[in-house]
């Protein structure tokens, strides 16, 4: 329902809706007193208008009272949307299966609600969430191991390489920006790479290798997407993974399902002996997002020899 009003008192079809899709509403009080008359609702999703802002604190308390005992999806854009009113939210569903919050300020509260559902959650979408930090995500693929799609931002190498291994084995869509520039992971205390951990050094290539073996273990990956980290600003854009065999990328031959593999606007200098590798390993691989290599010829060139696979690749 787009730019809609609602009716306002009860009838056998409400009581009966699973599903209720709301795009730029008119009023928040009308939607309010709409999804009160849905007591069967599953699934919500909500874009904003201009004006109009999801009204997470009266759907919170509702939550709370239990007016949605089966809802498992929750789908809105996460402008505006407080910590502490997303946590209550997450407090008040009863069995989490998918949430998709982008630029919500999801931060400590939300997280540690959001593991009450740690054993039915398949799908987070944190993108955009500039709360959510590098060791935070850390945690979320140390512990939510019935994942199956998750989308959040950065994370910083060493967040990995000192963390656990990951137990989100059940992931089949994974989007991350992996930050191989800063070491810590508090934003307020960021340091970029000591002398002895500087790209060619052997603690670097040896860190940079447990950072594939992270990723080498989600052997059901069907989409990889290594998201350049800011999204927006070429000129303060982190270092991501090097994607040379000589850094690693052998290690990923474990992703036999790798279907739609992405590392766009990240920089690259990748070579034939990527491209054939890539061709042997992923034969399940149908579609590349990247530009393998800063040199125009030799880029069309790799791009030509994977189109002979039927793989697509876009820049």
């Amino acid at each position: 329902m787009k730019n809609s009003t609602f009716p306002l008192r009860h009838n056998g079809i409400t009581t009966r809706i699973h599903r209720v899709v709301i795009e730029e509403p008119l009023s928040a009080a009308n939607v309010v007193e709409f999804l009160g008359m849905c007591p069967e609702l599953r699934y919500l999703y909500w874009r904003s208008s201009k004006m109009i802002r999801f009204p997470l604190p009266q759907l919170a308390s509702a939550l709370m009272d239990g007016l949605w005992p089966r809802l498992t999806e929750l789908d809105v854009d996460g402008n505006e949307m407080k910590d502490d009113d997303l946590a209550k939210a997450l407090d008040g569903i009863g069995q989490l299966v998918s949430l998709r919050a982008p630029k919500a300020e999801f931060s400590s509260l939300s997280l540690q609600s959001i593991r009450k559902h740690i054993s039915s959650i398949k799908t987070l979408d944190l993108r955009g969430c500039n709360y959510v930090t590098s060791s935070m995500i850390q945690s979320i693929l140390c512990s939510m191991i019935t994942l199956e799609s998750l989308s959040v931002g950065r994370i910083g190498y060493m967040d990995i390489v000192t963390g656990s291994a990951w137990t989100s084995l059940n992931l089949r869509e994974l989007a991350i920006s992996i930050d191989m520039d800063t070491i810590s992971s508090d934003k307020s205390k960021e340091k970029t790479l000591t002398r002895s951990d500087t790209s060619g050094s052997p603690s670097f290539e040896a860190h940079q290798r447990i950072v594939y073996g992270r990723l080498s273990s989600l052997e059901r990956l069907s989409v990889l997407n290594l998201q350049p980290y800011p999204l927006n600003n070429y000129a303060t854009m982190k270092r991501t993974l090097d994607l040379r065999l000589i850094s690693g990328l052998e290690v990923l031959s474990s992703l036999k399902k790798l279907v739609d593999f992405s590392f766009k606007m990240t920089s690259q200098q990748m070579s034939m002996d990527e491209v054939q590798w890539i061709t042997r390993n992923w034969t399940s691989l149908r579609k590349i997002c990247g530009r393998f290599t800063s040199d125009p010829v030799q880029y069309y060139e790799m791009k030509r020899a994977l189109n002979r696979y039927g793989i697509l690749v876009y820049d």
